[in-house]
């Protein structure tokens, strides 16, 4: 025997002792009078808890249930289906429920979960990122810098990250109107070229449909955080001799993180090259000044020098103005041997304290043993003939050899 009954929004048949809900294509129920339905008839109970996996009012995958067909119907008519006839194993039918209040308790479910009941949401396309702009950002940013990336999916409604080795806590993404989330700087102290010149984040775009992510590297760009200076007041001045220190001058270089100084260069104008060199080790902090050991002319005048201190990721420079001195430093001899036998050629040698400058003079007096000058001589040229004395002097050498032959008369 089968009985019909029949409503204008909706119809229901008992077959074989079987209550059967056949829900209507549209909704028009009340979700305030849903929502008693629901409290007296216990639905609370699975409901409030996802006890035995049902889902939970508010939170649960309701979008998903309203999207996805189950049994030919999706939408409102799923629903309802679920309601009336139950769901295999744990959720009975309800033939003690009218259709009206079905479909009044269905409008409640889906008020509470904020379920879109239009057309079904696709999932998010694939992300992109819209900028042109390189992805970089200083290493000095501040908190909310832009780091160039926005990205963009279709059917997207949610931006976040996925924190990939502590890419979540440097960096977040925001709302950039309704389709995008641009990546900024969520806390700059982990951010440091010294430590990593890039960093990864990973995007995710997301919907009630779905999700999709994409991967984008940062670069960071380095930020020179070392300073060099001069740490003496007053001018730099050194004389003209090697090895002299220039003095009013103290090097110091110092970097932000504390990354360790690994050398020092130094560029000096091209009449000067050369000229100078530290006299501190290359991964000392601070650093001096002096006239290297040569045996060139050191010129005087103002020398441009250019400095240079260097830690593993970066550098500072500092350009000085030396004024080089020009002073005259006594070159002394000192006879090797001091007798001369009487009636006899001698060869007497004498050693300069230094070399001779192509310059300088060299003046040689011979006294007897009263003091008085017996003669004296002296030449800028490599070769000279003084008389009975006879010099050989070569300017580029720190000795000459006189020969001298001292008879009852005198020098010959």
């Amino acid at each position: 025997m089968r009985f019909y009954f029949h409503n204008t929004s909706a119809a229901f048949c008992l077959l074989a002792g079987l209550f059967l809900w056949v829900p209507a294509s549209a909704q028009d129920g009340d979700p305030r009078a849903g929502e008693a339905v629901y409290g007296r008839q216990g639905c609370g109970g699975c409901h409030n808890t996802g006890v035995l996996g049902a889902p939970i009012l508010a939170t649960g995958n309701w979008q998903e249930r309203f999207d996805n067909e189950r049994n030919g119907l999706s939408g409102y008519a799923k629903l309802e289906d679920a309601v009336g006839n139950g769901v295999l194993p744990n959720m009975p039918a309800r033939p003690d429920l009218t259709p009206a209040q079905i479909k009044n308790v269905v409008a409640y479910l889906l008020q509470e979960a904020d379920v879109n009941t239009g057309p079904a949401v696709k999932p998010p396309g694939k992300i992109s990122d819209t900028d042109p702009a390189p992805n970089q950002i200083a290493e000095d940013a501040g908190n909310g810098a832009y780091t160039g990336i926005t990205a963009a999916a279709e059917n997207s409604t949610r931006y976040t990250l996925v924190d990939n080795a502590g890419a979540g806590s440097r960096f977040s993404i925001v709302a950039d109107g309704d389709s995008s989330g641009r990546v900024t700087v969520a806390d700059n102290r982990l951010i440091n070229y010294e430590e990593s010149t890039r960093h990864q984040v990973i995007v995710r775009a997301s919907n009630t449909a779905g999700s999709s992510t994409k991967a984008f590297t940062i670069q960071i760009i380095n930020v020179h955080e070392i300073t060099l200076q001069d740490t003496l007041p007053g001018d730099n001045m050194v004389d003209a001799v090697s090895n002299a220190e220039v003095q009013g001058l103290e090097l110091r270089a110092v970097h932000a993180d504390d990354e360790p100084i690994v050398a020092w260069t130094i560029k000096e104008t091209e009449a000067f090259e050369g000229m100078f060199e530290f006299t501190e080790s290359q991964n000392s902090n601070t650093q001096k000044l002096r006239i290297s050991q040569s045996d060139k002319s050191i010129p005087d005048g103002s020398a441009s020098v250019d400095i240079t201190a260097r830690t593993k990721h970066d550098r500072a420079d500092l350009s000085l103005r030396i004024q080089i001195k020009k002073v005259e430093v006594p070159i002394t001899a000192k006879l090797q041997n001091t007798e001369v036998a009487e009636g006899k050629r001698t060869t007497l040698v004498l050693s300069m304290s230094r070399t001779l400058p192509a310059e300088v003079f060299l003046l040689v007096s011979v006294t007897d043993d009263g003091s008085r000058d017996l003669i004296m001589l002296s030449t800028d040229t490599v070769n000279f003939v003084p008389g009975p004395i006879t010099a050989a002097i070569a300017a580029a050498e720190r000795s000459a050899t006189l020969t001298i032959r001292v008879d009852d008369d005198g020098l010959a």
